[in-house]
């Protein structure tokens, strides 16, 4: 049990990414007050009434943004991700929760002059926890996240295709005026070349190469094909689907490629080398 409080946990210290949860966490914990009412304020008109219960989120406000962005950036050492652990947050969050519940009571006592019976005590003790598990909720997503996205990297540097990488997707290219669609699959598309205002498709059919004129601009086509990460630009007149480069050679600091079923070679402009080569890998 205390190993497993010692292991290693990231430490948000982006200020942006802080700043959005606090205000978010601020702004959730200012509507539950307005449209839940666990307290009640029944002496006060209602636009008293409101600008009390903006004090609890500004209460929140004031407490998350002390211990995660002013505390952290005075004591930088203590709070770096390689030395923050499991523990180190845990009493981070406990310590946030006993702040909101103190403030939350005198708050409520002395502001909203609501009478602190055990019941009411109790109720500010359970709020004063909802900021708290709406932060380790989030912080947990992210380090999940973080997580999965680095065992995504590792499976495709390793070359296993990932589930949905490998099914054969459907691509619709639209023409510019929508009076012509035309469906292909991304396994049988080659290669795609700018033509003025035109692009030219050229894809496989029956191992034989076709080509598919359409009125549309390249920069769209590649917005549109960035999910796909084996479609790459080598050209500022080109795209290609890496799947069917046969070969590739060339000088140093320049590319050429020898595609499937088709006779010339494509060259690669020094602009996009180094990207064309991050997807040959």
């Amino acid at each position: 049990m205390l190993k497993s409080l010692n292991k290693p946990y990231p430490f948000y210290d982006d200020l942006i990414y802080n700043l959005k949860v606090i205000f978010g966490i601020s702004l959730g914990v200012f509507l539950f007050f307005l449209f839940f009412q666990p307290i009640e304020l029944r002496s006060f008109e209602f636009n008293n009434r409101l600008l009390i219960i903006t004090g609890f989120g500004g209460i929140s406000l004031i407490i998350l943004g002390f211990w995660l962005i002013i505390i952290p950036s005075i004591f930088t050492r203590i709070f770096l991700s390689g030395n923050w652990k499991i523990y180190k947050d845990l009493t981070l969050n406990l310590i946030i929760w006993a702040m909101l519940a103190v403030a939350f009571h005198f708050y409520a006592r002395y502001v909203g002059l609501v009478s602190i019976t055990f019941d009411v005590s109790f109720r500010i003790i359970l709020l004063s926890l909802i900021p708290v598990a709406i932060l380790i909720v989030i912080h947990q997503f992210n380090y999940l996240k973080k997580h999965v996205q680095q065992l995504i990297d590792l499976t495709r540097q390793a070359g296993i295709p990932l589930k949905n990488e490998g099914q054969d997707r459907n691509i619709t290219f639209q023409s510019d005026n929508k009076k012509e669609n035309f469906n292909l699959k991304l396994s049988d598309l080659v290669f795609i070349k700018s033509a003025n205002n035109y692009i030219e498709i050229f894809f496989q059919d029956k191992n034989q190469l076709q080509k598919k004129l359409i009125r549309a601009t390249l920069k769209d086509t590649e917005d549109q094909l960035a999910k796909f990460r084996n479609i790459v630009r080598c050209h500022r007149t080109t795209l290609i689907n890496t799947i069917h480069i046969l070969k590739f050679g060339g000088q140093p600091g320049s590319l050429i490629l020898k595609l499937k079923n088709f006779e010339e070679e494509v060259l690669v402009s020094r602009q996009y080398l180094e990207k064309v080569k991050e997807a040959l890998k």
